[in-house]
């Protein structure tokens, strides 16, 4: 069965500079940090049809577990990224983001859907703490950096 989970917050910053922070590795491994890090994770912007391989590990307590991220869109005009991810015990994740417009700032827009078979109620509780943190993280540096 699959699982499904839709986040989607509010950033005070242009549509424009929030798809780029969002667009960044080395924000996404930002973001991430402390309750996920990866090895071998690429710096610099996103790009259609790159393939990510890195190691995770869970507060970089764990060794880590290979994971991978095909980048299957990311269009800047439109503000969407999309990949098909799989690995540290998902099957497989299919992610969109998109980035929009929203009053005097943007709005972040997340949607995945995911394999996981009996783990799936575990890691969506995970995955919504994660999204929690990562926004309250890059709210921080987003307010940081402006």
């Amino acid at each position: 069965m699959p699982w499904t989970l839709n986040v989607s917050h509010r950033y005070p910053v242009s549509a424009d500079a929030l798809f780029q922070a969002v667009a960044d590795l080395d924000q996404l491994d930002h973001v991430n940090r402390p309750l996920l890090q990866f090895d071998h994770l690429p710096s610099g912007p996103v790009r259609r049809g790159q393939v990510i391989e890195v190691a995770v590990s869970l507060f970089g307590l764990f060794p880590g577990a290979p994971y991978r991220m095909r980048i299957s869109e990311c269009d800047a005009q439109t503000r969407v990224i999309s990949t098909v991810e799989e690995g540290f015990g998902v099957s497989r994740v299919d992610h969109r983001i998109e980035v929009q417009p929203a009053g005097a700032g943007a709005e972040l827009i997340e949607r995945l859907s995911f394999a996981a078979g009996w783990r799936g109620p575990v890691i969506w509780l995970w995955l919504h703490a994660l999204f929690v943190v990562r926004h309250y993280r890059r709210l921080r540096f987003l307010r940081r950096s402006a």
